[in-house]
């Protein structure tokens, strides 16, 4: 069930979920469009869709994602804004150089 702000998220849950590289290109892919689905994610990011699926799940329990099924398709998008400040600032620490994450 998604949360109402950041803050209310189990911060050890956040850094968990976004501590794997996998996950961190999943979050950017995510944050850079409105919304994104597993099959489109998987294909784009060139990873088998159970690999995907299975690091959606982590960020989607760490409260940082949220899904919608359509047919037999399933979207992701960003829960908070919060989830948008939080890859900026690990981009502005660890990519200074790097465009930031806007939201769409």
């Amino acid at each position: 069930m998604p949360q109402s702000s950041l803050s209310e998220l189990d911060e050890q849950a956040v850094l968990i979920a976004l501590a794997n590289p996998i996950r961190l290109r999943i979050m950017r892919h995510v944050l850079s469009r409105k919304e994104a689905s597993v099959t489109a994610m998987a294909a784009e990011l060139d990873l088998a869709q159970a690999t995907v699926s299975q690091h959606l799940k982590v960020l989607r329990e760490a409260g940082l994602l949220e899904r919608r099924r359509a047919k037999t398709l399933i979207f992701y998008k960003a829960v908070h804004s919060q989830a948008f400040a939080v890859m900026k600032a690990l981009d502005a620490v660890f990519h200074p150089r790097r465009s930031h994450i806007e939201m769409p």
